[in-house]
């Protein structure tokens, strides 16, 4: 089954409505113009009411359409293709813009801050082990979210497009990061990853295109690119990871081309 925007759909409603009230109104405007015969049959006066119910049941039939069925995105970018759909309670935090937990908390709820535009900074739970799925997707402003040193893993979806986050701290007790966790944000250039061992998947960094720095807790980078070779594929060639035998760094490319020889 073939899927359409959410522009696409709203271009073809629109040039469907236009076409049905060019048609309707030319309609019309020739029954007036066209003698005080057919202007005084009552069956034209008929028509013209037909066609002006018609026309209003159209009109609500688009409004309901377009409330109740068109899916409703608190994210989504055309380039990638990655939506989330808009679940949840985030329009009590619609307008918020720094959020502080409180310490004894140990966890937090999926969704909770879905689509929140004007989050700037969020103060995490010390006890939470991890972060929900959808969480902090769409959060365009959120520069600020600190992860705890408790978390073992880092759900779908948690900061998809995050566009202002631009340097990020894995803890050592994070063991897995789900897919899309961090993808579309933009503007991350630092990554620091504090475990040796983590479960990374392919599509967690996708649409990270200002990522320029990987430091890892690795005695080899050479290891931990092959390791990690499907994800770290996804970066650029001039990303570099720094390791505790590279400490200045090893670009990606020199790493590929250290794996194809």
């Amino acid at each position: 089954m073939m899927h359409m925007s959410e522009k696409e759909c709203t271009h073809i409603i629109t040039a469907s409505f236009i076409l049905l009230c060019f048609i309707y109104f030319t309609m019309v405007t020739g029954l007036y113009f066209g003698g005080n015969k057919m202007s005084e049959d009552s069956s034209c006066c008929k028509f013209m009411i037909a066609g002006i119910i018609a026309l209003i049941v159209f009109i609500l039939t688009l409004i309901i359409l377009n409330c109740c069925n068109k899916p409703k995105f608190a994210y989504f970018s055309e380039e990638s293709g990655i939506g989330v759909s808009k679940i949840g309670k985030s329009k009590e935090y619609a307008d918020v813009e720094y959020f502080c937990f409180l310490d004894d908390e140990k966890k937090i709820d999926e969704n909770m801050f879905l689509g929140c535009k004007k989050l700037i900074m969020v103060k995490l739970p010390n006890e939470i082990t991890e972060i929900p799925k959808y969480t902090f997707a769409g959060c365009g402003k959120l520069s600020d979210a600190e992860i705890p040193s408790k978390v073992e893993k880092i759900k779908d979806y948690a900061f998809l497009g995050c566009t202002s986050l631009a340097k990020v701290s894995i803890p050592a007790s994070v063991k897995e990061i789900e897919k899309y966790a961090f993808a579309n944000c933009r503007a991350i250039h630092t990554l620091v990853f504090n475990s040796e061992t983590i479960n990374i998947a392919d599509t967690v960094f996708k649409g990270c295109d200002s990522l320029k720095e990987i430091t890892v807790q690795s005695e080899n980078a050479t290891e931990f690119y092959e390791n990690n070779k499907k994800w770290l594929n996804t970066m650029s060639d001039d990303c570099l990871i720094k390791s505790n035998d590279k400490p200045d760094g090893i670009s990606m490319r020199e790493l590929k081309q250290g794996a194809e020889s």
